[in-house]
């Protein structure tokens, strides 16, 4: 079994570059740990949101790929992107009323323990989803935004080929076991780094300890599943999963100095070494890398465009989203 972290580094607002003439930051470490092989690999340049440089160390020799692995909670990330992007969009509100199903309130694994039957607002269940992993809020989301779970799950895969997610393939929405089921680091990264582009997922997944009122009066506390937005500071998500299959696995992300790192680690033996290897592979970031920035938005470059049969001959060339390096 391999556990593999990736980590990589991702600037808040504008265009982050990796030195003067880009490249790739961090290195591949491979090491031993409790017996077991352990490789650590990194994400390279980030712009905006999308990667568009790896660098993979290699094994005893041979080259290493992400390796495909079937995680519950950690894998529905798309899940999220998808209500996400439907409340930015204002096809969705956070105060709508989402009937729970059968289906839904029998949803394996962790649960909420929702009421079947019963009417939560979306918020309730976004939160529940995000926090304690909730199976059963994720299927009556999935559920209220296509109709049925398998509809969804379409849009997912939909969406994941549109992020260039290769070697993922979506069968449920909750990331739980299932025959055909897979994702990779890579890909949890791509997702990891989209969900980062909408603040409101924060608003959840920073939550230690929340609660959930059931219409019945009855309440559910919950508990963050990632220990590291308790233990780790400045961290605030993303989301952890286990299984039998996958053992433990995080997409970890923490904040500072303009500086958003997201570390991956997938096939961990036991619980609390996906939390250590996230939080060694974050401190090295934040200790080895700064954000700082070059050129901010709107500031002039000291150039200039001609222009023809204006009032000026000439027109000075600002800056749009602006430059930072690591």
């Amino acid at each position: 079994m391999f556990l593999i972290v990736f980590l990589t580094a991702l600037g808040v607002g504008g265009t982050t570059m990796l030195g003067a003439v880009g490249g790739y930051c961090f290195r591949g470490v491979a090491h031993r740990a409790g017996g077991s092989a352990v490789l650590s690999f990194t994400a390279g340049i980030m712009l905006s949101a999308a990667v568009v440089g790896l660098i993979l160390p290699s094994l005893e020799g041979g080259g290493f790929w992400a390796v495909p692995v079937t995680t519950t909670g950690i894998l529905c990330g798309a899940a999220f992107l998808l209500v996400l992007e439907r409340l930015d969009r204002g096809e969705i509100s956070l105060d709508d009323t989402v009937a729970v199903s059968k289906t839904a309130a029998s949803a394996p694994g962790s649960t909420a323990l929702l009421d079947a039957g019963a009417s939560y607002r979306l918020e309730d269940l976004l939160r529940s989803a995000i926090v304690a992993s909730g199976n059963d809020s994720a299927t009556a989301l999935a559920e209220h935004l296509a109709g049925s779970e398998q509809a969804f799950v379409q849009l997912m895969n939909a969406r994941a080929a549109e992020l260039g997610m290769k070697d993922t393939v979506y069968v449920n929405c909750t990331g739980l076991p299932a025959a055909g089921q897979q994702t990779t680091a890579r890909d949890i990264l791509r997702v990891s780094c989209e969900i980062c582009r909408h603040p409101a997922y924060f608003n959840y997944s920073s939550l230690w300890l929340s609660n959930l009122t059931h219409p019945s009066g009855r309440v559910t506390d919950l508990t963050n599943t990632n220990r590291l937005v308790r233990f780790y500071a400045d961290c605030d998500g993303l989301k952890t999963g286990s299984t039998n299959e996958a053992k433990y696995c995080v997409s970890a992300t923490a904040q500072r100095g303009g500086m958003r790192l997201i570390a991956i680690v997938l096939g961990a033996s036991a619980s609390q070494t996906r939390f250590n290897e996230a939080r060694a592979m974050m401190d090295y970031g934040f200790a080895t890398y700064k954000r700082t920035q070059v050129i901010s938005a709107g500031e002039l470059t000291g150039y200039a465009i001609p222009v023809r049969r204006g009032a000026q001959d000439t027109a000075p060339i600002a800056v749009g989203k602006g430059l930072s390096m690591l």
